[in-house]
């Protein structure tokens, strides 16, 4: 697993459960199976940049503080 897939995971997941929602209405919303978004949160995969601008957009996510990219930009 890489660093970065496992982080995303962590993210999803967190936001998932500080909605209140399962897994499946969150792949709903998202318009992928809830397999698929069962293994972003393990960390064994990271969504493709279309799914990740719609969690982004659907869960109201800044995509810079997301991936903690304002980080990134200062160094």
């Amino acid at each position: 697993m890489n660093n970065q897939a496992v982080y995303i995971g962590n993210r999803l997941k967190a936001i998932r459960k500080e909605l209140k929602i399962n897994q499946q209405e969150m792949a709903d919303t998202l318009g992928i199976k809830r397999s698929r978004l069962g293994s972003y949160e393990e960390g064994r995969a990271a969504p493709d940049i279309g799914i990740f601008l719609k969690i982004c957009k659907s869960y109201n996510q800044d995509p810079f503080s997301f991936y903690e990219l304002n980080n990134l930009q200062d160094g």
